[in-house]
């Protein structure tokens, strides 16, 4: 789990740079489009993988700034890719939300910055997004659109 100052230190550094790159992880397509497409709509560049292995080669190349991610996935899990991510000085610095409906516990995941179990509620996943980003003044789109 970060600290408050390093969460402070990457708010602010994502604030500085403008658009924030985010990389969505999940060997499921209903889960995977639809997050995609609601975090394009808030306006973060987004690119997503179905795998470990996948997300592991796009993190090398997009070096994205927060990354969500399922951990049971075929092929290169998300518990793999963590460990990858975790030996890796540059790529341990990312913060990852966690999203996955494998009972997680908070002492498991030292290394996330959230964990939202599935059926995860998509505003507070929306809003876990929005702190990392410094965006956490912002009300999530859904809730916008549904006080309307």
């Amino acid at each position: 789990m970060q600290t408050q100052l390093e969460c402070r230190r990457t708010k602010t550094a994502l604030a500085r740079r403008g658009a924030v790159r985010v990389l969505v992880v999940d060997d499921d397509r209903d889960i995977r489009e639809p997050l995609v497409e609601l975090l394009e709509s808030e306006h973060y560049q987004v690119g997503s993988a179905c795998d470990g292995q996948q997300a592991l080669m796009k993190v090398l190349v997009q070096w994205p700034d927060i990354i969500l991610l399922d951990l049971m996935m075929p092929g290169m899990s998300g518990w793999q890719f963590l460990k990858v991510m975790a030996e890796h000085p540059r790529l341990a610095s990312i913060p990852v939300i966690v999203l996955s409906a494998f009972d997680v516990f908070e002492s498991q995941m030292d290394v996330a910055a959230a964990v939202h179990p599935k059926p995860f509620l998509v505003e507070e996943v929306l809003e876990s997004v929005h702190v990392l980003a410094g965006r956490a003044d912002r009300r999530p789109h859904l809730m916008e659109k549904d006080a309307q």
